[in-house]
């Protein structure tokens, strides 16, 4: 589904929780991403993150996405077989893309996405499931505060539904099976990929995975 320019500057998007969420994605990329790297960003949005990485954080970012409306650098849909870029990245970066993308899609736009970068590929997407967090911050330290988040999952029937122009979530029913992490590993990402996942520290609603770049 091709949102509209307008949603992403939209009061409704531009909520608490995508604040914190922008968090989780910077510190991420902080973690994964050296200074010199080359960035593709899949998912040009109202170009928030991308504005702050090249103009806080100095990195090279280049934009890809199949809205024309939104001008990203590369006008492309990741979902295609015949999907090739002129050159390669180091890192890409998918944040709430790939909830879009129709199931039985998302092994090609991850195969994709992962053999245009040569390190990492860092996607995230949402997760319904309930959890658990305690933190515990003090403000004199200069220690890192502790944060953990347990993740509960919706093992029961109930109302919760898809977001708005989703195909699937974490721990919502998908037909006749509910969507988990550990599935999305195994059936889509390649467990032999995957360098790491968790849920957001600020925002638990997205959950996040590192995979290895298939680049040469």
């Amino acid at each position: 589904m091709q949102e509209k320019k307008d949603h992403y500057f939209s009061a409704e998007y531009m909520r608490p929780e995508r604040l914190q969420a922008y968090i989780d994605q910077i510190r991420t990329i902080n973690l994964f991403v050296s200074p010199k790297d080359e960035i593709l960003e899949i998912g040009v949005g109202n170009g928030y993150l991308a504005n702050i990485l090249k103009n806080h954080y100095h990195y090279s970012v280049t934009t890809l996405d199949f809205n024309e409306e939104l001008r990203p650098d590369l006008l492309m849909d990741i979902t295609q077989e015949d999907f090739n870029l002129k050159k390669k990245y180091d890192v890409g970066l998918c944040f709430e893309v790939l909830e879009h993308i129709s199931w039985p899609k998302l092994p090609q736009a991850i195969s994709n996405l992962a053999g245009s970068v040569r390190k990492n590929l860092i996607i995230s997407v949402p997760d319904a499931n309930f959890f658990v967090q305690m933190k515990l911050i003090m403000l004199w330290l200069k220690l890192t505060p502790l944060n953990l988040t347990i993740t509960i999952p919706r093992f029961f029937n109930n109302k919760k539904t898809i977001g708005f122009g989703h195909e699937w979530e974490i721990g919502i029913r998908r037909q006749k099976s509910r969507t988990t992490a550990s599935i999305l590993i195994s059936d889509v990402i390649k467990r032999e990929n995957l360098i790491t996942h968790y849920r957001g520290r600020e925002f638990p609603g997205h959950h996040f995975f590192v995979i290895k770049g298939l680049a040469s």
